[in-house]
Protein backbone atom coordinates (compact mmCIF):
# COMPACT_ATOMS: atom_id res chain seq x y z
CA UNK A 1 0.00 0.00 0.00
CA UNK A 2 1.61 3.75 -1.17
CA UNK A 3 0.86 6.62 0.83
CA UNK A 4 -1.00 9.20 -0.78
CA UNK A 5 0.13 13.01 -0.13
CA UNK A 6 -3.59 13.21 1.69
CA UNK A 7 -2.28 10.58 4.17
CA UNK A 8 1.00 11.83 5.27
CA UNK A 9 -1.10 15.36 5.42
CA UNK A 10 -3.64 13.95 7.82
CA UNK A 11 -1.26 13.11 9.99
CA UNK A 12 1.28 15.69 10.28
CA UNK A 13 -2.31 18.22 9.67
CA UNK A 14 -2.17 19.19 13.77
CA UNK A 15 1.02 20.31 13.70
CA UNK A 16 1.74 24.13 13.86
CA UNK A 17 -1.24 25.00 12.43
CA UNK A 18 -1.28 27.82 14.30
CA UNK A 19 1.14 29.69 12.08
CA UNK A 20 1.12 30.99 8.56
CA UNK A 21 4.36 29.72 7.45
CA UNK A 22 4.58 33.31 5.18
CA UNK A 23 4.68 35.04 8.34
CA UNK A 24 7.70 35.57 10.58
CA UNK A 25 7.87 33.00 13.41
CA UNK A 26 8.04 35.27 16.39
CA UNK A 27 9.88 34.14 19.50
CA UNK A 28 6.34 34.60 21.37
CA UNK A 29 4.74 32.08 18.97
CA UNK A 30 8.04 29.54 20.33
CA UNK A 31 6.99 29.96 23.58
CA UNK A 32 3.68 29.46 23.10
CA UNK A 33 4.21 26.04 21.25
CA UNK A 34 6.13 24.39 23.73
CA UNK A 35 4.41 25.96 27.38
CA UNK A 36 1.26 24.75 26.05
CA UNK A 37 2.02 20.72 25.01
CA UNK A 38 5.88 20.47 26.08
CA UNK A 39 6.82 17.66 28.12
CA UNK A 40 9.57 18.67 30.64
CA UNK A 41 12.82 16.26 30.96
CA UNK A 42 15.89 16.59 31.80
CA UNK A 43 16.94 17.45 28.38
CA UNK A 44 14.81 20.50 28.07
CA UNK A 45 11.02 20.89 26.65
CA UNK A 46 9.72 18.37 24.13
CA UNK A 47 7.34 18.61 22.16
CA UNK A 48 6.62 16.60 18.89
CA UNK A 49 7.04 18.64 15.74
CA UNK A 50 5.49 16.02 13.11
CA UNK A 51 5.22 12.78 11.38
CA UNK A 52 7.25 11.68 8.44
CA UNK A 53 5.67 8.24 7.03
CA UNK A 54 7.42 6.14 4.60
CA UNK A 55 5.93 3.18 2.36
CA UNK A 56 6.30 -0.36 3.23
CA UNK A 57 9.92 -1.48 3.69
CA UNK A 58 11.22 1.80 2.37
CA UNK A 59 13.53 4.57 3.58
CA UNK A 60 13.43 7.00 0.62
CA UNK A 61 11.78 10.37 1.02
CA UNK A 62 8.68 10.50 -0.11
CA UNK A 63 7.86 14.19 -1.98
CA UNK A 64 4.21 14.17 0.08
CA UNK A 65 5.99 15.41 3.09
CA UNK A 66 7.67 18.40 1.92
CA UNK A 67 5.38 20.51 3.47
CA UNK A 68 6.32 19.24 6.71
CA UNK A 69 9.85 19.34 6.51
CA UNK A 70 9.75 22.88 5.31
CA UNK A 71 7.82 23.93 8.49
CA UNK A 72 9.94 22.21 10.49
CA UNK A 73 13.22 23.50 9.15
CA UNK A 74 11.85 26.83 9.37
CA UNK A 75 10.74 26.73 13.74
CA UNK A 76 14.24 25.17 14.02
CA UNK A 77 16.12 28.17 12.59
CA UNK A 78 13.54 30.38 13.63
CA UNK A 79 15.28 29.12 17.04
CA UNK A 80 18.85 28.54 17.85
CA UNK A 81 18.50 27.08 21.29
CA UNK A 82 16.16 24.01 19.64
CA UNK A 83 17.74 20.98 18.76
CA UNK A 84 15.62 17.94 16.90
CA UNK A 85 15.40 14.35 17.91
CA UNK A 86 14.42 11.65 15.11
CA UNK A 87 12.54 8.13 16.23
CA UNK A 88 12.72 6.40 13.45
CA UNK A 89 9.74 3.67 13.97
CA UNK A 90 8.33 0.29 11.79
CA UNK A 91 5.19 -1.61 12.16
CA UNK A 92 5.90 -5.07 12.81
CA UNK A 93 6.78 -6.82 10.41
CA UNK A 94 10.29 -8.24 9.29
CA UNK A 95 12.47 -9.09 11.95
CA UNK A 96 14.05 -7.38 14.94
CA UNK A 97 17.24 -6.61 13.25
CA UNK A 98 15.55 -5.60 9.86
CA UNK A 99 12.95 -3.52 11.61
CA UNK A 100 16.20 -1.66 13.52
CA UNK A 101 17.89 -0.89 10.43
CA UNK A 102 15.17 0.34 8.72
CA UNK A 103 13.88 2.39 11.29
CA UNK A 104 17.53 3.93 11.33
CA UNK A 105 17.67 4.75 8.29
CA UNK A 106 14.45 6.47 8.16
CA UNK A 107 15.55 8.53 10.80
CA UNK A 108 18.49 9.09 8.52
CA UNK A 109 16.96 9.75 5.60
CA UNK A 110 14.67 12.72 7.66
CA UNK A 111 18.20 13.97 9.16
CA UNK A 112 19.72 14.46 5.81
CA UNK A 113 16.62 16.32 4.36
CA UNK A 114 17.02 18.75 7.20
CA UNK A 115 20.73 19.32 6.65
CA UNK A 116 19.75 20.09 3.23
CA UNK A 117 16.95 22.66 4.41
CA UNK A 118 19.83 24.46 6.33
CA UNK A 119 19.59 22.72 10.09
CA UNK A 120 23.03 22.56 11.24
CA UNK A 121 24.31 18.14 11.56
CA UNK A 122 25.07 18.76 15.49
CA UNK A 123 21.08 20.26 16.28
CA UNK A 124 19.76 16.79 14.81
CA UNK A 125 19.75 13.27 16.66
CA UNK A 126 18.50 10.19 14.60
CA UNK A 127 17.58 7.29 17.05
CA UNK A 128 15.72 3.65 15.79
CA UNK A 129 13.37 2.37 18.08
CA UNK A 130 12.24 -0.22 15.67
CA UNK A 131 8.99 -1.84 15.91
CA UNK A 132 9.67 -1.45 19.83
CA UNK A 133 7.22 2.06 20.43
CA UNK A 134 4.26 1.96 17.62
CA UNK A 135 2.54 4.84 17.23
CA UNK A 136 -1.00 2.82 16.34
CA UNK A 137 -2.13 -0.65 16.68
CA UNK A 138 -0.15 -2.99 14.30
CA UNK A 139 -3.27 -4.89 13.70
CA UNK A 140 -4.53 -3.38 10.95
CA UNK A 141 -3.01 -2.53 7.99
CA UNK A 142 -3.87 1.24 8.60
CA UNK A 143 -2.55 0.88 12.06
CA UNK A 144 0.79 -0.40 10.49
CA UNK A 145 1.01 2.82 7.35
CA UNK A 146 0.72 4.76 10.62
CA UNK A 147 3.74 2.97 12.42
CA UNK A 148 6.02 3.15 9.21
CA UNK A 149 7.55 6.55 10.25
CA UNK A 150 9.74 9.43 11.77
CA UNK A 151 8.88 11.20 14.98
CA UNK A 152 10.33 14.25 14.45
CA UNK A 153 10.85 16.25 18.47
CA UNK A 154 11.69 19.51 19.23
CA UNK A 155 13.63 20.01 22.32
CA UNK A 156 14.31 23.48 24.24
CA UNK A 157 16.88 23.98 26.95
Amino acid sequence: MKLSPMGISFLSAFLLSTTTFAEEITEDHLEDLFSDSATETPEGYLHTLGFVLFDKNESKFNTANDTIISEVAALVLADPRMKIELSGHTDNGGSDELNEKLAQARAETVRTVLIEKGIAADRITAISYGKDRPLADNDSEEGKVLNRQVTIWGIIK
